[in-house]
């Protein structure tokens, strides 16, 4: 009887906080999730901003990835998000912007597990 009790009372709970997130706006939907900010809308973005990528639609692209940076806390996605944005102003040729970027990532979070590819992307900034 006690588990059911249990179940009953953590269900609710879930329950409860999902009520309660959708009220919220945007910005204040944020879960942690082992230490790290969990924003659903930023996996909508995301996905916006690698089928743009994908038609090659740069701009539109760059766009989303520099909102996902710049107007959101940090994030589950926010580590290639300075990668996706850097290789928008790659395909671009701002190869400058896209150094700067990759600068800021490496320096802001030297341990992301994009910092190979990232290094090997500036190297083909400075290659261009």
């Amino acid at each position: 009887m006690k588990k059911v009790i249990f179940h009953f009372n953590v269900a609710l709970l879930i329950f409860s906080l999902c009520i309660i997130a959708t009220a919220l706006p945007v910005h204040a939907q944020v879960l942690k999730v082992r230490g790290v900010n969990y924003i659903p809308d930023i996996e909508v973005l995301f996905g916006r901003g690698v089928k743009a990528y994908q038609k090659a639609d740069y701009r539109q692209a760059e766009q989303i990835f520099r909102s996902m940076i710049e107007k959101y806390p940090p994030h589950q996605r926010l580590t290639i998000a300075y990668v996706m944005l850097a290789k928008c102003y790659y395909q671009q040729r701002k190869y400058q912007l896209a150094v700067d970027q990759i600068d800021q990532l490496l320096k802001k979070y030297p341990d992301t597990n994009y910092k190979n590819y990232a290094r090997y992307l500036r190297a083909l900034c400075f290659y261009q």
